[in-house]
């Protein structure tokens, strides 16, 4: 790996035996744990969940599946929670409690569909599974809902004896539904507790709530490599020991964590890069773009905190490592990409999104010449609010312009002329920052290098609050030790954000306000986030044209174009393999197909979803984390 002074060297100091009989556990009893990947986890492992005091949850990940323990008694199985009829439970909390904990373990919600009382005493009670039934139709509302209920009869029945007690007579047990994994049982409504991070005063104490425990077989990763120079200024008294002591107690309760620091000739540690397993896992579902953020500061006079993100499949943006640097010279940046690579099991992104920075491009073509840089537009955007403060300030239609040219032109000579317009009309032609960026624009201009795939990475970190949350916990930390535990907190939320995503994707049917075969297909492939963009384009490629261009063989060319546009998109259909491609590119650069395709599509009467090899897809299976 190197190790001649500028490059990355194993250290021989390992934390954690993985050999021991000794397993760490996770959490003190007051946060919730949870991971995205549990019920995708290989061999045999073992996660502990501690549930907001609750209950502990014990759950033995293999290859046969998961179960949820109620209880600590290792007699405590599954067919102890199933109903039976003639069960007598002591009263009705006793018998709903016991239902709710067998529903919990088979995968479905329970509501109760059916009360009697008599004087005030309930005399018999039907609890019943959350899909039972339909919901009645209403043309009244604009935006309905997503559909939760199937007809599915699951279903328990009790009733109140002479001596006070009540009987199960009647119990449907067959559901007609896909059932939740039982690794997510607790996010279910009549279960779940949502446990947000605190709010106030942030315990300095690390909690590494956030990761549970995974005995994978993984070595545990501490790198170590040192400068041969000695470097001017030190890090803050306090904040060494603070992260070195952090990143020692995050590796021994997370073995499959990693972590690298960089020293100086002092022995005085200058850069910092770590990621939890969560944060790997994630790089191997969605690293194929990244966007490399440097913005981040504590003040003005601290190192910059920089992150590597991503877009998962809710558009949601997900973390895939962070660092502390000394500096942005361009040999830092060198052993960041250098230690970012080596983390993620040697993986490479196809695609990295920065800021225009000369550092950060040398380091790129150093350490990643073979993939795709590019200009983050986000950043572009960010920093002419900078450069142009006075005309964003005053002048609202600058605003809306500059905005327009930035991200709705997909053709380059459109987007010259919109610019140019511009440049004109409020007098910027002496402007320097416009006109270095105007020589930059095939780098960073959504009208240039469409054919390469970026997972709309930009216009989610525009509406996303992943930057707001990380900068504001960066102001209201004052101790490096408090920031880890906060950003920690901070991830941990998103992440059950992003299990709640997955739950209720699976567990409801999005309403369609078109009957359309291909909608349906793309229903069962799309996630909802990307279903809605998928509609949008369906519903404008009604108002479109179309007419043959050109026929050669199996292919064949159309000319698709609105009436009241003069720009016309070229698509072309194999009638053979069913591929077509369109001149707008937005299928290769986003991963959606475009309403010029889904034009020709329906004029082909082709019903189903072209995915591509980059197309956000609802299913993810499980990953392992790479091998060290």
């Amino acid at each position: 790996l190197g190790g001649n002074g500028g490059g990355i060297s194993p250290s021989a100091g390992l934390l954690w035996d993985p050999g021991s009989n000794l397993i760490p556990l996770c959490g003190d009893g007051r946060r919730v744990s949870f991971i995205s990947c549990i019920s995708s986890l290989h061999g045999s492992q073992r996660v502990f969940l501690v549930m907001d005091g609750v209950f502990n949850e014990v759950m033995d990940a293999d290859s046969t599946g998961q179960r949820v323990n109620f209880e600590e008694d290792d007699a405590d199985k599954e067919e102890d929670y199933t109903p039976k009829i003639g069960m007598e439970f002591d009263s009705i909390d006793a018998a709903e409690i016991f239902y709710i904990r067998y529903s919990v373990n088979l995968g479905f919600s329970v509501r109760i569909c059916r009360t009697k009382k008599v004087c005030g005493m309930v005399t018999h009670r039907e609890y019943c599974c959350s899909k039972q039934g339909f919901r009645a139709p209403d043309e009244t509302v604009v935006n309905p809902r997503v559909e939760t209920r199937c007809g599915c009869e699951a279903l328990i029945a009790l009733k109140r004896l002479i001596n006070g007690k009540y009987m199960v007579y009647k119990f449907q047990w067959k559901h007609s539904h896909e059932l939740v994994s039982p690794g997510q049982g607790y996010l279910l409504r009549s279960r779940r507790r949502k446990v947000i991070a605190q709010k106030g005063d942030i315990d300095t104490a690390p909690t590494f709530a956030m990761i549970p425990q995974m005995a994978v077989g993984l070595m545990p990763i501490y790198l170590k490599s040192c400068l041969r120079t000695k470097r001017e200024s030190m890090m803050k008294m306090g904040d060494a020991g603070a992260a070195s002591e952090y990143f020692q107690m995050m590796q021994l309760h997370n073995p499959s964590s990693f972590y690298a620091i960089q020293l100086d000739a002092d022995e005085l540690i200058t850069n910092m890069f770590w990621a939890y397993p969560k944060m790997i896992v994630d790089y191997c579902h969605f690293g194929d773009v990244i966007c490399f953020d440097t913005t981040y500061k504590r003040n003005n006079n601290d190192r910059p905190l920089s992150l590597f993100v991503g877009v998962n499949h809710h558009k949601h943006l997900v973390v895939f490592g962070a660092a502390f640097l000394f500096d942005e010279t361009a040999a830092t940046f060198q052993w960041l990409f250098e230690t970012f690579v080596q983390a993620m099991g040697g993986r490479k992104p196809k695609t990295i999104l920065t800021d225009q920075s000369t550092s950060v491009a040398s380091a790129v073509s150093s350490v990643l010449p073979e993939i795709h840089h590019r200009l983050s537009i986000w950043h572009i955007y960010a920093n002419a609010a900078m450069n142009l403060d006075d005309l964003f300030d005053k002048n609202m239609d600058f605003m809306a312009e500059f905005r327009r040219c930035l991200f709705n032109f997909d053709d380059g000579k459109a987007f010259e002329y919109a610019w140019n317009h511009m440049i004109h009309k409020y007098n910027l032609q002496e402007n320097k920052w416009l006109e270095e960026m105007f020589e930059a624009r095939e780098q960073w201009a959504l009208a240039y290098g469409r054919e390469i795939f970026c997972a709309d990475i930009t216009t989610t970190q525009l509406t996303d609050s992943l930057n707001s949350e990380v900068k504001t916990c960066l102001h209201n930390v004052v101790e490096m030790s408090q920031f880890f535990v906060a950003l920690e907190r901070i991830l941990e939320d998103r992440g059950y954000e992003e299990l709640e995503s997955d739950l209720k994707m699976s567990q409801s049917i999005p309403y369609m306000h078109f009957q359309w075969n291909i909608l349906r297909h793309a229903t069962s492939v799309y996630t909802p986030a990307v279903l809605e963009m998928f509609g949008k384009e369906l519903l404008e490629m009604g108002g479109l044209e179309i007419s043959v261009s050109h026929v050669n063989g199996t292919t064949y060319g159309y000319r698709v174009s609105h009436p009241n546009e003069d720009r016309v998109y070229i698509v072309s259909f194999d009638d053979v393999d069913l591929s077509l491609s369109c001149t707008c590119r937005m299928f290769e650069f986003i991963g959606i197909l475009c309403k010029h395709a889904l034009k020709v599509l329906e004029a082909r009467n082709v019903n189903n979803i072209l995915m591509g090899i980059d197309s956000p897809s609802r299913n993810f299976q499980g990953v392992e984390l790479p091998q060290r």
